[in-house]
């Protein structure tokens, strides 16, 4: 019974930190630089796993594990960039389901390169998820190629595939490392590669003047809660021994992203546009039974 409850509370932790940080990263992309949020979103995260790294320690030997640690940062870092800049664009109640829809692709992909097998659940799971992907996706610009290049769809649609396959190179080594390890090493070639990816385009170093908190509020926020999710996700995870209940909860992440955009920003959609979001939701809720 007590490891239900921490699985469950863990599970809420997530749903909710999760939640707050993309509303939270849409909202820095909207006032800021969107390269510039991703940096101090996963620059903050990195410095509150510090701490525990140390005091846990981290693995001297890392191997072949290494390759596939850094491509899947590569995965990640390209979708956190991809997602801001949908949620920037908005709605968030569109951004946030689609691209939280990376289980999708991870499934997928989990199929056709480590030959899983997948349940009729998870098969009416992936079409209840397809059918709200289509619900949202369907728009006056998404057969107009032009302006689907800089819409929130082609942007979330990134991130839903570059997540998903994040995952998938994270699979092959989630056993090898404690939780707090693999979030660590992720997030030091997230933060190198963010750093690169802003230099490239910019060819500037960022400075402290608009990197510190008073400059970026919602990026530190966004910052916080992600690691905050991550901490009370996996935490409970390790506790309970299994991520099935932790993951059916804090799949409804998007909800609270959502909520937040409609309370705070007063943002609506047109009605089957809520019930493609209210459809993926549960659709990822069923994928993770």
């Amino acid at each position: 019974m007590e490891m239900i409850i921490i699985a469950t509370l863990g599970g809420l932790g997530g749903l909710l930190f999760w939640g707050l940080s993309d509303y939270f990263s849409g909202k820095s992309g909207q006032h800021s630089n969107v390269l510039l949020t991703n940096l101090v979103v996963q620059s903050i995260g990195l410095a509150i796993l510090l701490p525990i790294v140390v005091w846990f320690g981290l693995p001297l030997k890392l191997n072949s594990a290494l390759l596939l640690v850094v491509a899947s940062a590569t995965f990640f870092t390209i979708a956190n960039i991809a997602f801001i800049k949908a949620m920037a664009i908005g709605p968030f109640g569109v951004a946030a389901p689609i691209g939280n829809s990376y289980a999708l692709i991870t499934l997928f992909a989990g199929i056709a390169f480590f030959e899983l097998a997948f349940s009729t659940l998870q098969f009416f799971a992936l079409i209840i998820i397809v059918l709200g992907v289509i619900l949202l996706a369907i728009d006056r610009t998404t057969f107009d190629y032009k302006k689907l290049r800089g819409s929130t769809i082609f942007f979330a649609l990134i991130t839903m595939v570059s997540w998903g396959l994040a995952f998938v190179f994270v699979e092959p080594i989630v056993n090898q490392f404690a939780w707090h390890q693999l979030l660590f090493l992720l997030g030091i070639f997230i933060v190198l590669l963010s750093f690169v990816f802003y230099l490239v385009v910019y060819k500037t170093l960022p400075s402290w003047k608009i990197l510190k908190y008073s400059s970026m509020p919602q990026a530190w926020k966004a910052g916080i809660f992600v690691v905050a999710g991550a901490i009370s996700f996996f935490s409970a995870s390790d506790y309970a021994g299994s991520v099935v209940i932790p993951a059916v909860i804090a799949s409804a992440s998007p909800l609270v992203t959502s909520f937040m955009a409609y309370i705070r920003d007063k943002e609506r959609l047109v009605l089957y546009k809520r019930v493609g979001a209210i459809i993926i939701v549960l659709g990822l809720i069923l994928l993770n039974i």
